[in-house]
């Protein structure tokens, strides 16, 4: 009897990559290089473990410090609340601005295009005579 080969098709491009990482891999042929790598990837990566432990720590003391600073600034609004009287003073005081202010651009839009005359300005601002403060006068001011 006749022994039979079974056989299959595989595509070729696979088998060269790993034909020619192979023939590398021989031809380097010095492992104490590769192992030398490979420590210093190991001692890289511990380094680098080590600085993000301490980052993390250095984050932690961050956040607290940032909750410390958010606890102040409640305390502080709860502290010092601002009268209502003076609120409401300051509230009229901003609706009048407020309002001179709509007026006032009424009024320049309104000249822009014309609606409005211009108002007369007078040539000559006459100011009144006074004569001038005696020293009693100004002892009384004072």
């Amino acid at each position: 009897m006749r022994e039979v080969e079974e056989y299959e098709l595989l595509p070729v491009s696979p088998l060269n990559k790993i034909q020619k990482q192979i023939s590398k891999l021989q031809d380097i042929g010095n492992v104490g290089a590769i192992s030398e790598a490979i420590d210093r990837l190991i001692e890289s990566n511990v380094t680098l473990q080590l600085k993000i432990s301490k980052l993390l720590a250095k984050m932690d003391k961050v956040f607290g410090n940032l909750n410390e600073l958010l606890e102040m600034f409640k305390s502080v609004g709860e502290e010092e609340e601002a009268p209502s009287g003076d609120i409401k003073s300051l509230s009229e005081k901003v609706r009048s601005l407020t309002d001179q202010n709509k007026e006032l651009m009424e009024k320049i839009e309104a000249l822009s295009q014309g609606k409005m005359p211009a108002p007369k300005v007078p040539e000559k601002i006459e100011t009144p005579k006074s004569e001038p403060a005696t020293f009693e006068y100004k002892r009384k001011l004072l």
